[in-house]
């Protein structure tokens, strides 16, 4: 069995209780084929462990530094991303922006599952070419932005948010969004070390291969991050 094992600022590129126990696991199965998708800074990282016997690779996907995969090829027409995108992309602002307070049990349901398909539209526009974080920090999307924010939030006292405050967000989400344009991983299991953003490496590979995924949860994980 191929397993993927996804981290999170951790093994094998930190010290800490998950990267021990992330280490535990690879050498406590040594029957089975491991490889490692890592969340990291920039992608500059030096592995601080051995690398075990059955543990084959080791996949970068930096969250900060330069554009991710900058060389390959993309969909032209990068001004204006165009309705491939758009269309995921005001799914997701409506999800995003629409108070939870206003929203009832079965409204808050559906707008996750909205927020859900946003995020596949997004790997889709990814996998066909696009260029996902050009499409992101364009000023269309920043326009879309904005709009959603007043027409969802029109109730609220305090302001509406500036270009600035908008273009900050964008740059954000931009950044946490860029496992979607990862190269998805191959394996028979892909096994999360925790939740957030490392889920979204398991959606790619099940979109694309349906391949099934676990999750070990350590701690909650916005007190962890």
């Amino acid at each position: 069995m191929r397993i993927a094992l996804v981290s999170e600022g951790t093994y094998p590129f930190a010290m800490g209780g998950v990267s021990i126990w992330c280490e535990q696991l690879i050498r406590g199965m040594p029957d089975y084929r491991w490889q490692v998708v890592a969340l990291t800074v920039d992608g500059s990282e030096e592995p601080v462990f051995p690398v075990p016997a059955n543990l084959d690779r080791v996949q970068s996907i930096p969250l900060w530094g330069g554009a991710l995969d900058e060389h390959r090829p993309r969909r032209a027409g990068r001004g204006r991303p165009g309705a491939a995108f758009t269309d995921s992309y005001e799914v997701f602002l409506r999800a995003l922006v629409t108070p939870l307070e206003t929203t009832s049990p079965e409204q808050g349901a559906a707008n996750r599952g909205l927020f859900l398909l946003a995020l596949r539209g997004f790997y889709e526009y990814a996998a066909a070419g696009g260029d996902l974080g050009a499409a992101l920090m364009s000023n269309q999307a920043l326009g879309m932005m904005i709009d959603a924010w007043r027409e969802l939030r029109v109730a609220e006292t305090g302001p509406a948010p500036t270009l600035a405050d908008a273009l900050r967000a964008t740059w954000l989400i931009e950044h946490m969004l860029r496992p979607l344009s990862a190269p998805v991983v191959e394996a028979d299991i892909v096994h999360c070390s925790m939740n957030g953003l490392s889920t979204l490496v398991a959606m790619t590979a099940k979109w694309r291969y349906e391949t099934p995924s676990v999750m070990s949860e350590h701690g909650i994980y916005l007190r962890e991050r």
